[in-house]
Order: structure tokens, then sequence, then C-alpha cells
């Protein structure tokens, strides 16, 4: 099961949750909802790119050989573990160790973040620019149905896929967390774009 970040949320879907949680879907109600999500998937992410510096590393190398001497890998553990970590707490693990300890850190810090969330099992609509790309969600419905009819009439440029997906909702509707269920069960591809030739011009 991957997961994918969701920062691509419309301000429409956002005021529909707002308008479905009760709530009144001002501007400046939907700009904080908004930033709230855009900060959830900064922190997945970092976490993401931490995980990959991290992956470079000699598995058998100690931490506390690592972490004075090279910043991109002090920053990468850090980021890793989240706001709780505390260096002696890894200082004397190897990469692989503090790698693992970090992980399950973050994911303790997720399940809290996730705590009192409802969970709905859809399907969603994501794009995408290039195949090395995440998914990007773009909408979240009920049936594949809707979800096909979403993707044809989008006027998104992206590459465009519907997928069985599970999404976790804040009390107030913001979409905390979306995980794919499974590969793409349709696709759209990016209109081709045509560069138009210029015509020779007479001779005058």
């Amino acid at each position: 099961m991957a997961s994918e970040n969701t920062k691509d949320i419309s301000r429409e879907q956002v005021a529909a949750a707002l308008i479905a949680q009760g709530e009144d879907p001002t501007a400046e109600r939907i700009e904080i909802a908004v930033r709230q999500q855009s900060d959830q998937a900064r922190n997945i992410e970092t976490q993401e790119y931490a995980k990959k510096v991290l992956a470079r590393f000699a598995g058998n190398e100690r931490v506390s050989d690592l972490y004075d001497d090279d910043e991109q890998f002090a920053n990468a553990i850090r980021d890793l573990a989240g706001p709780d970590f505390e260096y002696p707490d890894f200082s004397h693990l190897t990469v692989s160790q503090a790698s693992k300890k970090a992980e399950a850190m973050a994911a303790r810090s997720l399940d809290s973040s996730l705590a009192g969330s409802r969970k709905e099992v859809g399907f969603a609509l994501a794009g995408r620019r290039f195949k090395s790309e995440d998914w990007s969600m773009i909408g979240f419905h009920p049936t594949e149905t809707v979800a096909a009819d979403a993707m044809k009439s989008s006027a998104d440029k992206r590459n465009l896929a519907v997928m069985p997906a599970e999404v976790y909702f804040a009390a107030n509707g913001n979409v905390r967390q979306w995980n794919r269920l499974g590969e793409p069960i349709a696709e759209r591809k990016a209109p081709e774009v045509r560069q138009e030739q210029s015509s020779p011009s007479p001779d005058m």
C-alpha cells in the first residue's frame, strides 16, 4: 500500500467537506484548511526524502561516526524521527538500526495524528506529469463510475488515473492522508502538446 501526498486537494473539495461537517466555508476557513493539508503533505514528503538519504549510507555504520560530520545524514535522521528525536537515543545505533527506530517513531506520530479520523474507502482521481512522480489526489469518489466520469470531464492537463483508495478525514473535514489500495483501473494520458510550424513568409 503506497502513501501519497494531499497537496493538490482543490479548494472546492475543501469547501464541500466543510459544508458536510456543518461549517460555514468562508474564504478564510478554506485557506486555513488548505494550509493544514499542505503542512501534512510536506511532512510526508520530508520523511520520504529522509528515507532515501539514509538508504545511501552503509547499514553497519555508526550514527555517532556520521552525525557530527555529515549534515545531510543528521538532517535526514531528525526529519524521519520527527519532533521526538533525541540524539542520545540514536548515537550508539548503526544506521540500519537507527533508520528502523526513526521509522517506528514516525509511524507512531502518524497514528497519533490520525487518531479520531474518519476513514472512507472509495476511488481516488489522481494526477501526475511524469512516471517518476508520485500520484497526487485530485478528488475522492464513492464509486468507480463517478471517479471515471470525473476523470473524463477534468480540465487537468496531467496524466490522470482512477484507483482504489482510502482517505482519512479530520473532524473538520480536512483530508489528513490518503493511501492507494491498488493499481490504476482507468487512465487518461496527458494531451500531447503540438507546436505549430510557422509558415514561411512570402517573398516580397
